[in-house]
């Protein structure tokens, strides 16, 4: 058996230790420190969006045993989940603000999210030769014919862009 000090100094008086001792409290293998995780915390970190590798990096255990407190203990993963969703109110309501203060950016991007709004491509002609025509000295018939024939033209090009 293992030996320890129980006093400091060189004639510290040496004592047996046993093999509940070297293990530490009894319920975990030698070398395996009890990590203390409380809800308060995990709550705080939920809200700014970490995860539980995160979670395990803080505490400085492993994330199985993020994993395992969860499910161990339910209000630690309700306390998790509560931030969380404090975190994406909190987010929601910066964008809103953004969006408020005239961030154009982000007025498109809520309207996309929330509205459905989409943004449609749109094709670009090449109707120039067409468009560049002087009709100011034409007689009606003529611009109207000129008019039928740039709309073919368009619906062409049109046609060849989509096809």
């Amino acid at each position: 058996m293992a030996e320890k000090k129980s006093q400091k100094g060189r004639y510290a008086k040496r004592t047996r230790t046993t093999k509940r001792d070297r293990r530490g409290n009894g319920n975990h293998a030698a070398g395996v420190k009890d990590v203390e995780i409380d809800a308060e915390t995990v709550e705080k970190l939920g809200v700014i969006h970490c995860t539980q590798d995160d979670l395990a990096m803080y505490f400085g255990c492993d994330r199985a045993i993020i994993t395992r407190r969860f499910q161990k203990q339910p209000e630690l993963r309700e306390a998790f989940e509560r931030g969380q969703v404090a975190g994406k109110v909190n987010l929601r309501r910066r964008q809103i603000e953004l969006a408020q203060r005239g961030n154009v950016a982000m007025l498109i991007w809520l309207g996309k999210q929330f509205l459905g709004q989409v943004e449609t491509p749109h094709t670009v002609l090449n109707v120039g030769a067409f468009a560049s025509a002087n009709v100011d000295n034409r007689k009606s018939e003529e611009v109207k014919a000129h008019l039928v024939e740039m709309q073919r033209a368009i619906l062409e090009e049109a046609l060849r862009g989509n096809g």
